[in-house]
C-alpha cells in the first residue's frame, strides 16, 4: 500500500501539479514566498528520472498556473467587455494557453541540457538559470510576472534589487531550487542538504523590516493620499480636512470622468465650477481622468494648482488590451456584437510632471507600474524625487488581484530608491519607502486617507544609473556559457 502511494506521488500528473502549487500560492500569498524555492523539484525530477515530454509538462504548467494564479481575470473580463462568464473563461483559457508556450520552451531545453550535460553540472545549471532569466525578460506577457516578485517581502535580499534589478531575485529563487535539487536527488548530500535548509530558515526568521530614519534629514513634501472607494463625494470630503501644509493630494485614476482640452470653453467651465462639486486642501492635485486632445482620446494623470489651473499632463502609453483598446474588431464583434461599439484610447508617452519648481515625479497609471523600464529610460536627472501610481482596481471584485497589483508595484520604489505613492480606488492604496516597506496603507473597499511627510531623495540608484549595462549583461553571460558549454562538449567527445 505504501508503494503504492509513493508511486501516486511520483506520477507525472501530482509531480507537475504539486509544482504547480509551489508556484502559484506565493502569488496569491507573497509572505508564502519560500514555496518558490521547491517548485522546479518536482519538474526537475519528472524530466530527468521519468523521461517524461517537456511540451505536455510545459503545457500543463503553463495553462494550470495561469488559470489559477490569475483566476481573477475571467470575472476581469466580463466586467470589462460585458461579456458571458463563458466568453470570460474561453478568453482566459486561451490566454493561459499561449503563457504555456513559455514553459514548454523552458522545460524542452532544462531537459536537453540535464540529459545532455551528465557531468559538468556547473555549466549546466547556469545555462538554466540564465535562460530563464532572458526568455523571462523578452517574453510578452499582460502580466509580467517575473519569479523575482514573489521574493519582495523577504526583507533580507529584496533590497539588492537596487543594485542589479529585479533578475536577481529571480536569479536566487533559480538557484535555491538548483541546490536543493543536486544535493538531495544528484549527490544525496543530506548533510549539506541540512545546512543549506537551516541557513534558509534562519534566514526567514531574521528577515525584518527596514527602517526609514536615515531620511530624517531629507527635505520632505506633505502628501495626501485619498481611496475614495468608488464615491466622488469622498473625494471632496476626504481632501478638505483640516490639515494645514498639505502640498500635494493624490486622487485615483478615474477620479473625474472626462477633461476636453479641444474646448476652451469646456476648460474655463471646468476651472470655474470645480470647487462645487471637488474641492482640496492642498497646494496641488494630481488625479487621473479621460482626456481628449487633438481629436483623441487618452487616458490621462492631470496635476492642478490651488486655484484649478492646469500644470501638466501625462497620458498612459501602456494601454490594457481588452480594457483600453480593442484588437481584431472585426473578427471578435462577431462572437461579442457590442465590442465593436467600444472606443480606442491613444497611447501616450513616458514623460514627468512638475510638482514644483525644483521636484518632478514620474505617474505610472493603472498597471504601468509592472514595468521597470520606463522610469529608467527618462530618470536620467536628480529632480524626479517621487513616483506616484494611480489606479483603478475595482475591475477586479473582491479577488486577489489589487493585492497581487500593489505587491508587484513594491520593485519600482526599491529599483529606483524613491518613496512610492500609490492611490486606488477602491483599494489597495499605499505609501512604500525606498527599501520596499510598506509604511501605511488603505485596505480594499473602504475609504481613507494616508498623510505623510515623504523624505525627497535625489541619489540615483545603481540599478538605474547602469540599467542598459546591467540588463545586456544576463544576455552576454547567456552567450558565454553556451561558448563555454560548447567547448567542454567538443574536448569530451
Amino acid at each position: 500500500m505504501l508503494k503504492k502511494f509513493i508511486n501516486i506521488l511520483k506520477s507525472n500528473l501530482v509531480l507537475v501539479l504539486s509544482s504547480v502549487a509551489f508556484y502559484t500560492i506565493p502569488f496569491l500569498n507573497f509572505n508564502l514566498y519560500f514555496l518558490h524555492w521547491l517548485f522546479l523539484l518536482p519538474i526537475f525530477y519528472s524530466l530527468k528520472y521519468k523521461n517524461s515530454c517537456p511540451i505536455r509538462i510545459g503545457l500543463l504548467f503553463g495553462i494550470s498556473s495561469s488559470l489559477i494564479g490569475q483566476y481573477w481575470l475571467t470575472e476581469t473580463l466580463m466586467r470589462l467587455a460585458d461579456i458571458s462568464i463563458l466568453n470570460g473563461f474561453l478568453i482566459h483559457a486561451i490566454y493561459s494557453l499561449y503563457e504555456s508556450s513559455f514553459f514548454i520552451l523552458i522545460f524542452f531545453l532544462i531537459k536537453k541540457l540535464i540529459i545532455s550535460n551528465k557531468k559538468e553540472y556547473t555549466i549546466t545549471y547556469l545555462i538554466i538559470i540564465f535562460v530563464w532569466i532572458c526568455i523571462e525578460n523578452i517574453f510578452p506577457r499582460v502580466f509580467p510576472y517575473k519569479l523575482g516578485n514573489s521574493q519582495i517581502t523577504f526583507s533580507l535580499i529584496n533590497n539588492i534589487i537596487s543594485f542589479f534589478g529585479l533578475n536577481l531575485l529571480s536569479i536566487f529563487v533559480l538557484v535555491i531550487n538548483i541546490i536543493i535539487f543536486h544535493f538531495y536527488f544528484i549527490i544525496k548530500n543530506s548533510k549539506c542538504l541540512y545546512l543549506i535548509i537551516t541557513l534558509l530558515v534562519s534566514g526567514i526568521y531574521i528577515s525584518n523590516d527596514n527602517q526609514i530614519d536615515k531620511y530624517k534629514e531629507n527635505k520632505k513634501i506633505s502628501v495626501a493620499i485619498i481611496q475614495p472607494n468608488n464615491m466622488k463625494e469622498n473625494l471632496k470630503k476626504l481632501s478638505v480636512l483640516n490639515i494645514k501644509d498639505t502640498d500635494l493630494i493624490v486622487w485615483p485614476e478615474s477620479s473625474i470622468d472626462f477633461i476636453n482640452f479641444d474646448s476652451p470653453s469646456y476648460i474655463k467651465s471646468f476651472q470655474k465650477n470645480f470647487n462645487k462639486k471637488y474641492a482640496f486642501n492642498a497646494n496641488k492635485l494630481i488625479f487621473g481622468s479621460i482626456t481628449k486632445k487633438n481629436n483623441n482620446y487618452f487616458n490621462s494623470g492631470i496635476i492642478i494648482d490651488n486655484k484649478n489651473n492646469f500644470i501638466d499632463v501625462k497620458n498612459k502609453k501602456r494601454l490594457l488590451i481588452y480594457g483600453e483598446y480593442y484588437p481584431f474588431k472585426n473578427i471578435i464583434s462577431y462572437i461579442i456584437p457590442i465590442y465593436d461599439n467600444f472606443k480606442d484610447l491613444t497611447s501616450g508617452s513616458n514623460k514627468a510632471i512638475n510638482i514644483t519648481d525644483s521636484l518632478k515625479a514620474f505617474i505610472f497609471i493603472c498597471y504601468e507600474d509592472l514595468f521597470a523600464s520606463d522610469i529608467v529610460k527618462i530618470n536620467k536627472d536628480k529632480d524626479i524625487g517621487l513616483i506616484i501610481n494611480i489606479t483603478n482596481d475595482i475591475w477586479y471584485g473582491e479577488s486577489l488581484a489589487a493585492y497581487q497589483h500593489l505587491m508587484l508595484s513594491i520593485p519600482r520604489a526599491i529599483e529606483s530608491n524613491r518613496f512610492f505613492i500609490r492611490s486606488a480606488n477602491n483599494g489597495v492604496s499605499a505609501l512604500i519607502s525606498p527599501s520596499g516597506k510598506i509604511i501605511e496603507k488603505i485596505d480594499l473597499n473602504t475609504e481613507g486617507r494616508i498623510d505623510y511627510k515623504i523624505p525627497i531623495l535625489e541619489e540615483r540608484s545603481f540599478y538605474h544609473s547602469y540599467y542598459l549595462i546591467i540588463e545586456i549583461s544576463y544576455y552576454l553571460i547567456l552567450i558565454i556559457l553556451f561558448m563555454v558549454n560548447k567547448i567542454f562538449y567538443t574536448r569530451k567527445n
